[in-house]
């Protein structure tokens, strides 16, 4: 016997063991957005300790809203020498160097075909190295990305989305221990899959990212030093964005095993 429509929905017939459910029809899952977005991720250049917030919130706004928010934390990972002066390379060789950033950033983003959220990151960082015990100054933080629907999901499954991002901050700092002057460069590119669901006031989330770093350190008599991810920049994230209104949010994050970082912020949409 086959299930009859009714009002826009196909209504299965009760199978035995199993509990009566009912589906609105949806269209087929336009492939073209993936694809999209996966040519995006081989084509934006490989350059990145931050990786950036992939809540705030999570997933996809609603059609052709506008959201802002301001994030803040810190992100620390362990980073080693790639390339740069010879005597450099053979005493740096294989040394671990930890980083770590503390930005406050501002996040405006906007829906723009309704599977589609484009960001736009301005704020300031400040940058610590520990070779040299370097600390650096605060200085701008600029940075953009886009969020793709890529799975707008049946009643019982999560939602899937895609993020790329990639930013720039630079910092300098005088080490008294050195007599000399350093400017740090930053670059960082991210690409994360996002598994989120609403519940209620609730938008939980996880899932896996790829953070690249890239570190370049440029002393006042031209020498320079780069450094790189040390170990693979796949790691693990997971978070919650609460709803206190309709339309204003708290953000919470967490990262682990490619770096370590916990992220807060509070948002609206409109």
């Amino acid at each position: 016997m086959k299930a009859m429509p009714k009002h826009g929905r196909f209504v299965p017939l009760r199978r035995p063991g199993r509990p009566s459910w009912s589906l609105p029809a949806r269209p087929a899952l336009p492939v073209r957005r993936l694809c999209a977005a996966t040519l995006l991720t081989l084509f934006l250049p490989v350059a990145s300790v931050r990786a950036d917030n992939v809540g705030a919130p999570a997933g996809v706004l609603g059609r052709h809203k506008v959201g802002f928010s301001v994030n803040s934390g810190v992100f620390q990972r362990d980073v080693e020498f790639k390339e740069g002066l010879s005597q450099a390379g053979a005493a740096n060789e294989d040394k671990a160097v930890l980083t770590s950033i503390r930005p406050i950033v501002l996040k405006a983003q906007g829906n723009i075909l309704d599977w589609l959220n484009p960001y736009a990151l301005f704020g300031i960082a400040d940058l610590r190295l520990d070779e040299n015990n370097y600390e650096g100054t605060m200085k701008p933080y600029v940075g953009g990305g886009a969020v793709f629907r890529v799975v707008d999901s049946l009643e019982a499954g999560p939602d899937i989305s895609f993020q790329l991002h990639s930013a720039y901050t630079y910092s300098n700092a005088y080490i008294s221990s050195e007599n000399e002057s350093f400017d740090l460069n930053y670059w960082e590119v991210q690409a994360a899959l996002i598994l989120h669901k609403r519940i209620s006031n609730f938008i939980p989330f996880m899932g896996i990212a790829y953070s690249d770093t890239f570190l370049s350190e440029l002393s006042g008599n031209n020498a320079k030093l780069d450094y790189g991810a040390r170990t693979v920049p796949v790691g693990l994230f997971a978070g919650l964005d609460y709803f206190i209104t309709p339309n204003v949010y708290i953000h919470s994050e967490l990262h682990n095993f490619v770096e370590d970082a916990i992220i807060v912020g509070l948002g609206f949409d409109l």
